[in-house]
């Protein structure tokens, strides 16, 4: 298989579109209008506050394993540099998109811990943006690459869950 230099062609981090997305939700929430997701009344912060723990830490598991798998298989992370292998194993037997999985994860985990609907409301536009300036690419990318081996894999493995 012929070496590639340019990877997908995403031009930036993917992160950075879900830090984007919790900051300017903490901003709005901070600056335009205080929004709760449940209001203060219903006194569900303990259990909010364990619900958000919860998913920023299946996030971090999600993300680590993820990790790992890319390093087992000797592929790059970064979606900028060439791909070497479609990995199935793992957590990426279970969804095409772990990492950005986890990053959702990490927007609601955020969301219930601080009770700011606002980031729960910016995290619509990021998974939108991460959809068509990166995911988009990436899967262009590796159809080019792999061709069947690659339509094989999306015929067994959904884009999410």
């Amino acid at each position: 298989m012929e070496q590639d230099k340019r990877g997908a062609g995403v031009l930036f981090p993917p992160p950075l579109i879900f830090v984007a997305a919790i900051i300017l939700g903490i901003s709005l929430n901070m600056y335009l209008l205080k929004i709760p997701v449940f209001s203060p009344a219903m006194r569900l912060s303990p259990v909010l506050n364990i619900i958000g723990v919860s998913l920023l830490f299946f996030a971090v598991l999600l993300a680590c394993s993820a990790l790992y798998q890319l390093h087992k298989a000797r592929t790059s992370i970064e979606p900028w540099r060439p791909t070497s292998n479609i990995v199935s194993k793992g957590v990426f037997g279970m969804s095409r998109n772990p990492i950005y999985l986890a990053f959702i994860c990490i927007d609601l985990g955020s969301a219930l811990l601080f009770n700011n609907l606002w980031i729960l409301l910016t995290l619509v536009p990021a998974v939108w943006a991460l959809k068509v300036w990166v995911i988009e690419k990436e899967e262009r990318y590796l159809q080019q690459k792999f061709g069947i081996q690659y339509s094989q894999y999306c015929a067994k493995v959904r884009r999410w869950l």
